[in-house]
């Protein structure tokens, strides 16, 4: 079956829970901002973080696609987190998310075929929609993340480089080897896999002058090509063009002087037809060819095979008609090709100013449909179509409206004659050997048929019902009546068969539960059957997809667990100084449940928590009152309203007696920590606030200490060094009570650095049992 909206994108539905208590709290539906790599190479073991909200401590996890094997389940590891510069207001105001890293790992097989695959996690209060991981064929690298000014990582090409923009106005520098003369493609890879960085490269030379640089075209492509002046190393550097960054903005960036495949010209073929194409691109040495299968889909993500390897994928258009290409010159009417309706003509506009023509021989009457495809397939050509008649008049014309867009034309001819198509780019200064298009010419499409779309995943209440939406992709006028049928619903849940009416462009299916089913997941097929031209025909319904996506169609429902704790809190602002502890207190409304609980600060935050911390405090069974501390980095921005949200996590059976996690939070101001940040009652002043690092010696920093009067303690100095930096250290020094200058000693080894950040001096007072915090920052310089 042939996809007939190929960027048709459907959201999985929104998560209401439900279960065995009797009042529902609020819950956060579990998701998943990123995979980190976003791929790996065919035939190696890829270990990745996936960054989970609300998965708690673990997850299951789904792969689709073959050539993959993936461990169903990932685990909650170690966070990965820079806080980066201080983020002021207004945007420090806005709200923010704190995704964790839980660990996963998967097995690509050596011959699984390159493109995308996709995969989800899911538990007892939800599912996350269907996200992209990139299978490639090059070396890989996994960026090993520093904070701190950029340092160039050497890499040997060619090479796939997976990294992040994180934190924000991170600036990745990715160093290699380049020849003199030497051709040199880099290409990066974001928004394909969901990521939201907005790339930038810059290629410099040796000696550090820019040498190109891009931040894409209007249909996406972020790639650039040079070719090296001088021999020697030179870096390839990455950012984000408004200088963002977190840890969602993961990318791959490909960087190779090996061949790399631009796009293929003609831009398509005929389905069961051997193609011999032109390969645009960098040392692709030859000409191509594809068999094209006799059932390909209509638009292909496809990896060209050049003297046994694979190459990059592009796109590439399939059809059933005949194939004529373009023959030059064809400038005017008087030098068109002539061709048959139906057919496809192929062709470029190989300069600027280049009009090519097409002859047209058409019958009084005969209604033909004109479509243009080219930013479809990656050309960069704004087509521009007009259809004249013999005398030259202009009958019909259609150009595309955006740089994504591709004109049609519908045409019936009033009279029997030679009608000439031209076709052009809208800017008279635009052309080469990229400009290609593909023209399909034929009649208004008569196939009777039908295509269903439904969303990839469905969260159903306990007790409850939960419509699924199937979209109706019609085609040749077919307007009959379809039934609906769903296969594969588990124990407790039923969904009667629905009728569309004749013409319907979308159907419901309602899934409805038993009372207080347990929690559970299945994969469920939708068919739809109808009477199409005397005979019944059945479709299956998919899920919506881009070219290189694997079909899927299976719908995944997940049936979950209501939250029946909550917290309940009093709005109160104060004045709460940087660096101290902000303590509130709570109420909890456990509505039966009788356990544990935990609370912590929330996986989403309604805004920046600028370096806002707080433990994971358990609440023993039959407590129904708590006090949360909140710690205030020293370095908040001052005059500045800090909202923070806890979440609450528990153990609850279902009705099969299995344990599920779940949680409640929102982001209401009643159980909001708020503060409005004030100076700090301890500050750190340093005699400087650089020093050289010499090897093998000792620095001597001589500390005094600024605190106001409520601050008696003994005070204990520490030296916060940045995981990167090495041999560095230095022993915690306690100033008595009373005392406010010391000295305070770090020692470097033999092999100190990179020294790309500050260190921190920090100090901790102590007052009525919490810690006070005071923090000063120093510059080690080589």
């Amino acid at each position: 079956m042939k996809p007939i909206l190929q960027n048709l994108a459907l959201a999985a539905a929104a998560a209401i829970f439900v279960g065995a208590f009797g009042s529902v709290s609020l819950a956060e539906p579990p998701s998943a901002t990123y995979i980190y790599p976003a791929g790996g190479q065919r035939g190696t073991k890829v270990p990745f973080r996936v960054g989970g909200m609300f998965l708690y401590d673990k997850a299951p996890l789904e792969m689709l696609g073959p050539g993959i094997t993936a461990v169903g389940e990932i685990k909650r590891t170690e966070t990965t987190w820079f806080e980066g510069p201080l983020i002021r207001q207004p945007a420090s105001q806005a709200a923010e998310n704190y995704p964790k890293d839980y660990a996963g790992e998967v097995q690509i097989a050596a011959d699984a075929a390159i493109g995308y695959r996709r995969w989800r996690v899911w538990n007892a209060q939800g599912i996350t929609p269907l996200s992209r991981f990139v299978i490639g064929d090059l070396p890989e690298v996994i960026e090993d993340e520093l904070e701190g000014e950029p340092i160039p990582v050497p890499v040997t090409l060619p090479v796939t480089i997976n990294g992040r923009i994180f934190p924000r106005e991170d600036i990745d520098v990715w160093a290699f080897d380049a020849a003199a003369g030497q051709s040199i493609t880099c290409s990066l890879a974001a928004a394909e896999f969901g990521s939201p960085l907005k790339g930038r490269l810059e290629v410099r030379s040796p000696g550090g002058k820019p040498v190109a640089e891009t931040t894409g075209t209007p249909i996406g492509d972020v790639r650039l090509r040079f070719v090296a002046a001088e021999t020697g190393k030179h870096e390839v550097r990455i950012h984000d063009i408004q200088f963002g960054g977190l840890q969602t903005y993961v990318y791959r960036l490909s960087v190779t002087s090996g061949p790399w495949l631009d796009s293929v010209y003609p831009l398509g073929g005929q389905r069961g037809a051997e193609v011999k194409l032109e390969g645009l691109g960098q040392n692709l040495g030859g000409s191509l060819a594809a068999n094209v299968p006799d059932a390909a889909p209509a638009l292909l993500w496809h990896a060209f095979d050049l003297s046994g390897r694979a190459l990059n994928p592009v796109r590439f258009d399939v059809d059933e008609l005949p194939e004529h290409l373009e023959a030059e010159p064809n400038n005017g009417a008087a030098a068109a090709k002539s061709v048959s309706v139906p057919a496809v003509a192929n062709g470029r506009i190989d300069q600027p100013g280049d009009k090519d023509h097409w002859q047209l021989p058409l019958a009084k009457g005969q209604a033909i449909r004109i479509e243009c495809r080219a930013a479809l397939l990656g050309s960069p050509l704004a087509a521009e179509l007009i259809l004249r008649d013999e005398g030259g008049k202009d009958l019909a014309r259609s150009d595309a409206l955006d740089a994504t867009g591709d004109p049609v034309l519908n045409f019936t001819a009033p009279a029997d004659g030679k009608y000439t198509l031209e076709i052009g780019d809208r800017f008279a200064a635009r052309g080469g050997a990229t400009f290609a298009y593909r023209i399909r010419i034929a009649a208004p499409k008569k196939t009777l048929d039908f295509e269903l779309v439904m969303a990839d995943a469905l969260v159903l209440d306990a007790d409850g019902a939960k419509n699924l939406e199937v979209q109706v992709l019609r085609s040749g006028d077919f307007k009959g009546p379809i039934n609906l049928h769903v296969e594969g619903l588990p124990a407790g849940i039923t969904a009667e068969d629905v009728k569309l009416p004749d013409g319907a462009p979308k159907g419901v299916l309602v899934l409805k539960s038993a009372p207080n089913p347990p929690v559970t997941t299945a994969l469920l097929k939708v068919t739809g059957t109808a009477d199409v031209e005397g005979k019944p025909v059945q479709r299956i319904a998919h899920v919506a997809s881009v070219p290189g996506d694997s079909p899927v169609e299976q719908l995944r429902l997940v049936t979950t667990l209501k939250t029946p704790f909550k917290l309940r809190g009093t709005y109160d602002l104060r004045f709460a100084a940087r660096g101290t502890v902000l303590k509130k207190k709570y109420v909890l409304e456990r509505s039966g449940f009788e356990g544990p609980l935990e609370a912590r600060l929330a996986d989403k935050q309604g805004r920046h928590l600028q370096g806002v911390s707080g433990p994971v405090i358990t609440i023993p069974s039959g407590v129904n009152e708590f006090e949360y501390p909140l710690t205030l980095a020293p370095w908040m921005e001052l005059s500045r309203t800090s909202r923070t949200n806890l979440m609450l996590t528990g153990e609850v059976k279902d009705s099969a007696g299995a344990t599920h996690k779940v949680s409640f939070t929102n982001q209401e101001q009643n159980e909001q920590l708020v503060a409005l940040v004030a100076p700090g009652p301890l500050r750190i002043v340093t005699d400087r606030k650089s020093f050289a690092a010499v090897p093998s010696s000792e620095i001597v920093v001589e500390v005094e200490l600024k605190r106001d009067r409520s601050i008696s303690s003994s005070i204990k100095l520490d030296l916060i060094v940045p995981r990167h930096i090495r041999d560095v250290s230095a022993e915690t020094v306690t100033l008595p009570a009373g005392t406010d200058r010391g000295q305070f000693r770090i020692r470097l080894g033999a092999f100190p650095g990179p020294f790309n950040m500050p260190l921190r001096v920090r100090a901790t007072a102590e007052k009525d049992g919490t810690p006070i915090l005071g923090e000063s920052e120093i510059e080690l310089t080589p």
